[in-house]
């Protein structure tokens, strides 16, 4: 039974060695070397992905970093914005429009001079005069402003303004009166106030000179009562 059995493995294995010889010359040459070197080079391909995948890591914490830098930037400019807000327009005259804006006497030169005529014989009756006069000293020709709008948040009441009728004025009352918008003319805290509508229509005089037709629209930002 042994010599039979050993007889047995020999003729297995003679018949496998046969199995692997045809095998090994049916497989190409070529597709053996690429197979070989297609696995060798699987954990050159691993590197290069694990080493992809850590500086895409890298790459998302560096815009994480950045973004929060930027957040807390941008907090410190809107704290900072804040703080300059309440210092400047936090206990603001509430009726400053009324008091620094609305008394604005516009064309103060022109009227000093008709008055000046007005005084003298010649002109002391001349229609065309009282009547440039009365246009320039009376309701016609002030800023009154009426309000149109009113939003009131917890700590900021914004109103909106608007001029009833255009007023006619000079380059130096427009000046005067952009500067005390910006209050650059007054201190002390003032309202926030903000231009939202602006036309300016030149108007020539019979003199040769010329003033400006103006209508206004303004936003005043000030504490909530």
């Amino acid at each position: 039974m042994s010599i039979k059995r050993h007889f047995s493995s020999i003729i297995k294995l003679e018949q496998l060695s046969k199995d692997w010889k045809k095998l090994k010359s049916s497989i190409n040459p070529r597709f053996a070397l690429l197979g070989l070197l297609g696995f060798s080079l699987v954990p050159f391909v691993w590197v290069i992905f694990t080493n992809v995948q850590k500086l895409s890591e890298v790459k998302m914490l560096r815009e994480e970093m950045v973004s929060l830098d930027l957040m807390a930037m941008r907090a410190k400019i809107v704290q900072k914005d804040q703080t300059q807000f309440w210092k400047r327009h936090g206990e603001a005259d509430h009726y400053y429009l009324d008091n620094e804006v609305e008394s604005m006497r516009l064309l103060n030169s022109e009227v000093l001079a008709l008055q000046s005529m007005m005084d003298h014989p010649a002109f002391n009756r001349c229609a065309a005069l009282e009547k440039r006069l009365g246009f320039l000293t009376r309701e016609e020709n002030q800023l009154i402003f009426a309000e149109i709008g009113r939003e009131k948040g917890k700590v900021i009441e914004e109103t909106s303004h608007k001029l009833l009728k255009a007023v006619e004025m000079n380059l130096e009352d427009l000046k005067q009166l952009l500067s005390k918008i910006e209050g650059l003319s007054v201190e002390g805290p003032i309202p926030q106030l903000i231009i939202r509508k602006f036309q300016l229509k030149r108007h020539l005089l019979s003199s040769g000179g010329e003033n400006y037709l103006i209508c206004l629209e303004l936003i005043k930002r000030e504490k909530a009562p």
